[in-house]
């Protein structure tokens, strides 16, 4: 079997002082495969997807770990070539269209320009993908938009110029942002499906950046749940959702709206923030926050455990991975007499 297309081994990316923002992070996509990746701002997530671009801020960098993308280390790429790689192989949907796009071009413009990057192509056939893509992802009158600009569009068509844009190139993953957080749910639901149907026609891998747990359970086939830097648990969506190991993960479940509950009732809230990557608690980062913690908790980072199989490796590596957590709920006993 071949590997993972894009795998994350041991990700740390941190401040230029020092300070990490993701820590030790294993992460490993299939080709064609769907991976969302999960928790509350400020936990890594988008972090983790510009540094698989190679966009961190000025500030940032990574410090440490391998990130591969078909076999190449990307961390050894120049940044021409990673520029190349970049929109042609892999390409990103940002958080909010608005401020992606250029405001003083036009649609087209922008969409054309990702293909005359990449391809040597002319000016008029780039402009001929443009519309072909913009009609693909039933921009209405897609030939007539050609020439608006971003201000003359509502959120929920900018961001498909934006899906347009992402895959003029023909990518093989697209890592997606929270692609409809300022979309209201109707938009959100058709922007989703659009995508989703996009992915399996092309038979693209998908890295999905959500808060929604309801998008998860519809469109992924693994996830990731992060905090504080860290994955904390990971496996098949079904095995996740139904059956959470860690504390955390099953109050983001509980956290979520719930028709049946009535709308009188009130949501359950996780008591406290994520801690500042700076004020970083001993143990695990999530003990201040968690209702079943104890001593052992805040003596020691948890292992990554697969329940019933094997401590330590990486639960990652493709996409039939068993159930895995990084809790000391689910940490192997230790002997009597022994170290465990």
């Amino acid at each position: 079997m071949s590997g993972p297309l894009l795998s994350l081994e041991g990700l740390t990316v941190a401040l230029s002082d020092g300070v990490p923002l993701v820590r030790g992070l294993d992460l490993a996509i299939a080709r064609g495969e769907v991976l969302a990746v999960v928790g509350e701002s400020g936990c890594g997530k988008s972090m983790t997807a510009l540094a698989v671009m190679g966009l961190l801020p000025d500030g940032i960098r990574i410090a440490g770990g391998a990130l591969r993308f078909d076999g190449t280390d990307l961390g050894g790429l120049s940044r021409k070539r990673l520029r190349d790689l970049r929109g042609r192989r892999i390409a990103m949907i940002f958080q909010e269209p608005m401020t992606s796009l250029n405001p003083v071009l036009s649609i087209g413009e922008q969409v054309a320009e990702v293909v005359l990057g990449h391809e040597r192509v002319s000016r008029r056939a780039a402009w001929d993908r443009a519309r072909e893509m913009l009609e693909r992802v039933r921009l209405p009158n897609a030939a007539g938009r050609l020439h608006a600009y971003p201000h003359q569009l509502s959120g929920g068509q900018r961001q498909r110029v934006m899906i347009a844009a992402a895959l003029a190139c023909g990518p093989e993953l697209i890592i997606a942002d929270e692609p409809t957080t300022a979309l209201d749910v109707t938009i959100q639901a058709e922007i989703l499906h659009l995508l989703d149907e996009l992915r399996r026609e092309r038979g693209l891998a998908l890295m999905l950046i959500t808060h929604d747990l309801g998008v998860v359970a519809t469109m992924a086939d693994r996830v990731a749940v992060m905090y504080a830097g860290r994955k904390i648990e990971e496996g098949p969506v079904a095995a996740v959702l139904s059956a959470p190991l860690n504390p955390y993960t099953r109050l983001l479940m509980a956290a979520r709206p719930d028709p049946a509950r009535g709308r009188a009732t009130r949501l359950v809230e996780i008591p406290g923030a994520v801690p500042s990557p700076r004020a970083m608690p001993p143990g695990c980062a999530f003990a201040p926050r968690c209702p079943e913690a104890r001593a052992a908790c805040r003596a020691a980072v948890p292992a990554w455990v697969v329940p019933g199989g094997e401590a330590g490796g990486d639960a990652g590596a493709d996409a039939g991975q068993p159930h895995g957590v990084a809790c000391v709920l689910h940490a192997a006993p230790t002997p009597p007499g022994g170290r465990g």
